[in-house]
């Protein structure tokens, strides 16, 4: 599992970005008005990444990289339903509040599709829920680092979510991942800047 995305992952040059428009599966078009909506990356913006962004793989444009980046995989063998199971939170720094913020980060047990075309990967969950909707780069070792940028403001005044999910596949199709999350806002009871972590476990399934 690779523990430096940016540093690791390079586009091809030519190569094809997925965007929500064109992957191939369709599923991961997040356009529906759900608790959360998915925030466009803007990667064009965000300009060249300072040295101090990038010693953060939680900044926001480093995880604008790892969304868009691509890996050397091949064909899509990593691709299918995958029932995705978290363990509890590894660390967790959020203020105590009547919100639990640390779930609110790190989401529930949710089944996903996962869609690779060769070195470029979706995750979409089947429910519909965007909070864990990513992209990112897919590696012929059978690794992968997917990202996503979501905007809170439904629930918050203002705010935004970041998500690194770097994992690996085992030779018996199973996965395992450790999911990181950053949320940046402006609650009722002041700013909030806080991350948790916790690992994840992923099983096929065909179930919905």
């Amino acid at each position: 599992m690779r523990s430096s995305a940016v540093r690791h992952i390079r586009s091809t040059p030519g190569s094809r970005e997925i965007h929500s428009d064109d992957s191939p599966s369709g599923s991961i078009g997040i356009t529906r008005p759900a608790r959360y909506t998915l925030v466009a990356l803007a990667l064009l913006s965000f300009g060249a990444c300072s040295e101090d962004q990038l010693a953060d793989p939680l900044a926001p444009a480093a995880v604008a990289e790892v969304a868009r980046a691509g890996g050397d995989g091949e064909g899509d063998a990593l691709s299918g339903r995958f029932l995705l199971r978290r363990g509890a939170a590894s660390t967790c720094d959020c203020p105590d509040m009547d919100l639990d913020l640390c779930g609110l980060l790190l989401g529930g047990d949710r089944t996903v599709d996962l869609t690779q075309v060769d070195g470029y990967m979706t995750l979409a969950p089947v429910d519909g829920d965007v909070t864990l909707g990513m992209s990112g780069a897919a590696f012929r070792d059978g690794s992968f680092e997917l990202a996503a940028i979501y905007g809170l403001d439904t629930l918050v005044t203002a705010g935004s979510l970041y998500t690194l999910l770097s994992g690996a596949f085992a030779d018996d199709a199973t996965l395992t991942a450790e999911l990181s999350a950053r949320l940046v806002a402006e609650l009722p009871s002041g700013p909030v800047d806080c991350r948790a972590t916790a690992e994840l476990a992923g099983r096929p399934t065909l179930g919905g």
